[in-house]
């Protein structure tokens, strides 16, 4: 719900928070609703048991979650290298080093290409640390 609350990019969940308390608070919604962009990511899936397959998984989940945001490599506000890396995390040829800057790296173009600071949700990030 937060996802959809605060995500520029889901203009149209507005009407999912007309019932809710939130609604009432019209300057604060006026001034964050939509307006920034969310990356959301869960780590649920993560229940490997050893340090390869679990890589193996993390860079499964962050190269789909580069998925999300193909329009990135058509922003004319990344350069050339920055689209690269974007290619690279979704097409998995990213080295192990590019996966370790992939979320922070990700939070920076959007910002560079919304102009807005970016919302980062991270679910279940436990759960590694539990299977393991």
């Amino acid at each position: 719900m937060i996802e959809h609350f605060f995500d520029v990019q889901k203009p149209e969940s507005k009407k999912l928070f007309a019932d809710f308390k939130i609604a009432r608070h019209k300057e604060f919604c006026e001034k964050h609703q939509n307006k920034y962009p969310v990356i959301n990511i869960s780590l649920k899936d993560i229940k490997e048991t050893n340090w390869e397959e679990c890589l193996d998984k993390f860079k499964a989940i962050i190269s789909n979650l580069y998925k999300n945001y193909k329009f990135l490599l058509k922003s004319e506000r990344l350069d050339k290298d920055e689209i690269d890396f974007c290619q690279n995390i979704i097409s998995r040829k990213a080295d192990k080093i590019d996966y370790k800057a992939s979320l922070v790296n990700l939070s920076k173009y959007l910002q560079q290409h919304f102009e807005k600071e970016v919302i980062i949700l991270v679910d279940e990030y436990d759960t590694p640390i539990i299977s393991a």
